[in-house]
């Protein structure tokens, strides 16, 4: 009696995640976007907007917080406790914090453009003075990214929890 090797089928590919999990995913990624531009807001505000160099005296800073800037720092704790909420609920129960998120973006970048022409106008008097150089600092682009990010994770994170709600036809 000789051996026969009894072929056996492949096995079927391992299932794919169903649409609407993908779309919970993508919920959630949103949600990590928002919260790394709001606490880049809020980080921003605590660093650097301008940086000089000044004879006799060295580097000189000022932050946000010289600005008074506490319209980025409401914005940004907004947009990270709108994250928290993201990443703690369901898609379902995110419907409503994608719109609140959206304004509270818009209306931080709306209402900082004073701050920003303030430190413009700081910048042109000391480039009036005998300062060896003067310019925006990292605190400024932080918080401009923050607010920028958040707008854009806020908008994809808006469609991706409509995707994630919406019935599924069969």
């Amino acid at each position: 009696m000789a051996n026969t090797a009894v072929e056996l089928p492949p096995s079927p590919p391992a299932p794919r995640q169903p649409v609407a999990e993908d779309h919970r995913q993508s919920v959630q990624a949103h949600g990590w976007l928002l919260l790394v531009g709001g606490a880049a807001v809020v980080a921003g505000v605590f660093l650097p907007w301008i940086t000089a160099q000044i004879p006799y005296t060295g580097p000189v800073t000022a932050n946000g917080v010289d600005f008074q800037a506490w319209v980025p720092l409401g914005g940004g704790c907004v947009l990270v406790l709108a994250a928290l909420q993201v990443l703690t609920s369901t898609p379902e129960g995110t419907r409503n914090t994608w719109p609140i998120a959206l304004v509270a973006g818009v209306a931080t970048a709306v209402l900082s453009a004073p701050l920003v022409q303030s430190v413009t106008d700081q910048l042109g008097a000391l480039d009036n003075q005998d300062v060896l150089r003067a310019d925006y600092g990292i605190g400024l682009w932080l918080g401009a990214a923050g607010i920028s990010l958040s707008i854009l994770a806020t908008v994809g994170g808006w469609g991706a929890t409509h995707r994630a709600t919406r019935p599924t036809r069969h």
